[in-house]
């Protein structure tokens, strides 16, 4: 924890804690109540970081945060697998320990599950999309976008909020269900796309999707608008990890001008996202979604990482 988590920009952790204060009635905003709010968020962080952890082992990945990643530390190596267990458990013993007899704990456990369970079957559906092209479909980058990354940026701060702050379901949630999806979908786009063009500098990693062959946005966006020869060429140098054949995907990625069908992608996105957060009948997830699409807009146009 001391290495890994310090560096990490806290999206989770502060989107979950800044819910509250908004959703909470004002005899819940009490310095304790805050305080398990706080706590809450750090809960989140740390299972977020477990499965950064083991991505960075199945990636292969050199750095994150701009330093090692952590199996890559002198001694650490495979035993980093179990480093990744024990953060997730410690996240779960904190929990109990703290909410262990509270109304809502059964609630916050089983909505840590579920974040658990989803980014899981992201993995997976990653890790069996790689290395192939023809698999770049919408549909499959849309399954690892949905299990990987909504749940983390747009559904779980809230319901966690929402869980702690006194509400008795989560019901309006789902009205906001296109909201969820495209703040996952706004952070994923871009996290593939600074993967690629961003500086390791403010990203804190050296992007790896290129060689790893995965079905990230740009490689799918890619295979849409190509012609027979480009196809070609991404079967041919897609997954390959050499210099060359990565120097040439970005090329490719240029010619096609996917910068520019990212900025405008991006911003159709916004604008429904916008449109979507005004039409919400609840005033207070309201002005939650406002500020997390107003945060990863400002990421966007200043070319800052949401996550590290």
């Amino acid at each position: 924890m001391e290495y890994f988590m310090p560096r990490n920009v806290l999206y989770n952790g502060i989107a979950t804690a800044e819910s509250y204060k908004i959703l909470a009635p004002k005899a819940k905003q009490t310095p304790k109540d805050i305080k398990l709010a706080n706590y809450l968020g750090w809960c989140f962080e740390m299972l977020g970081d477990s499965c950064n952890i083991v991505d960075d082992i199945m990636d292969q990945s050199e750095t994150r945060r701009n330093q090692p990643c952590w199996h890559n530390v002198d001694g650490i190596g495979l035993s980093a697998i179990n480093d990744a267990l024990l953060l997730e458990t410690s996240a779960l013993y904190i929990l109990k320990k703290h909410f262990g007899k509270l109304d809502c704990f059964l609630q916050l456990l089983d909505i840590f599950h579920d974040l658990s369970f989803s980014s899981q079957l992201g993995q997976q559906a990653e890790a069996r999309s790689a290395q192939n092209v023809n698999n770049f479909t919408v549909e499959n980058f849309e399954s690892i976008a949905m299990n990987l990354i909504t749940n983390f940026t747009g559904y779980i701060p809230v319901a966690l909020a929402m869980t702690l702050a006194g509400y008795p379901n989560l019901e309006p949630l789902q009205e906001a269900r296109a909201i969820h999806k495209d703040l996952g979908l706004f952070y994923i786009v871009q996290n593939d796309y600074m993967d690629c063009f961003g500086d390791p500098e403010v990203t804190g990693k050296v992007g790896t999707d290129i060689q790893e062959g995965k079905c990230r946005w740009l490689s799918f966006a890619c295979m849409e608008v190509a012609t027979p020869e480009q196809k070609a060429t991404m079967k041919a140098h897609y997954g390959k990890d050499s210099a060359e054949s990565v120097a040439i995907i970005k090329q490719l990625y240029i010619d096609l001008n996917l910068p520019k069908i990212y900025d405008e992608y991006t911003t159709k996105i916004h604008e429904r996202l916008m449109m979507n957060i005004a039409n919400l009948s609840d005033e207070g997830l309201r002005k939650v979604f406002l500020k997390f699409a107003e945060t990863i807009y400002y990421a966007k146009n200043m070319n800052l990482p949401l996550f590290k």
